[in-house]
């Protein structure tokens, strides 16, 4: 086989190579880039699934606890090396919609952890909306015979009633409950409010749908894209090489 394209081959080995058994497999545990928090994470995730009926406020407390903030996941090459590269061009295109992939990394920001529990409770048919509110994403459960629920994973607490009940004042006391029952001191308590009440970039998801559709479908079809590549590149190895 020639040099160049035995060189060629070397780099789409590595590249395809990186990502091939996660895409193969379909336990969350495989994700390329899990980390260590991550699979404490997932382990605390199957163990509460295997309890009957976990109440929302566990979940909720369950992706706090074990889905660290931080500014957000990146895609890298050794996730997915297509996504990557498109994220080089478009940094929005290397951040993860997938919940899975966020709870195997073991963090998120606010968004990724409340797509986390979103994907929680559509395993247990429970319809939710993700709301951004000032630049906040919270998680809202739609509302039944018992009334909503606006859970926030990122802080560790949860409110009864809607997204528009808690913006528009209406259950102020309860909102102060819930923080100072949290830990949180009055300064982020007063920080939370400016930001449940903010005007500015508020925008409801549709029910049950991920943040941004586009980049999540974007993210699915890539991995396609280098399951494809993965086997090309094995048949182009058994092709090429030559004793």
């Amino acid at each position: 086989m020639r040099m160049p394209h035995a060189g060629l081959a070397c780099v789409l080995m590595l590249l395809t190579g990186l990502t091939f058994f996660n895409l193969t497999s379909g336990s969350v545990l495989t994700w390329s880039g899990a980390s260590l928090r991550g699979v404490a994470a997932v382990g605390a995730v199957q163990h509460l699934e295997a309890t009957s009926g976990p109440q929302l406020r566990q979940l909720n407390q369950l992706v706090h606890l074990w889905v660290e903030h931080s500014e957000g996941l990146r895609v890298g090459p050794e996730i997915n090396w297509v996504q990557w590269l498109l994220g080089t061009l478009y940094p929005p295109a290397a951040r993860s919609q997938l919940a899975a992939r966020i709870l195997a990394s073991g963090e998120g920001d606010c968004s990724e952890r409340s797509a986390v529990l979103q994907a929680m409770l559509s395993r247990r048919g429970i319809a939710s909306r993700l709301v951004g509110l000032g630049g906040h994403v919270v998680l809202e459960t739609q509302p039944v015979d018992g009334g909503g629920l606006v859970l926030d994973p990122d802080y560790g607490v949860e409110f009864p009633g809607t997204v528009s009940e808690l913006s528009g004042g209406q259950r102020d006391d309860e909102i102060r409950s819930a923080l100072a029952s949290a830990g949180f001191a009055e300064s982020q308590i007063q920080l939370y409010r400016e930001i449940l009440y903010s005007q500015q970039d508020n925008q409801a998801i549709d029910w049950n749908r991920p943040l941004s559709p586009r980049l999540f479908w974007m993210e699915w079809m890539t991995q396609g894209v280098v399951q494809v590549a993965c086997c090309g590149v094995i048949l182009f190895l058994i092709g090429t090489i030559r004793w």
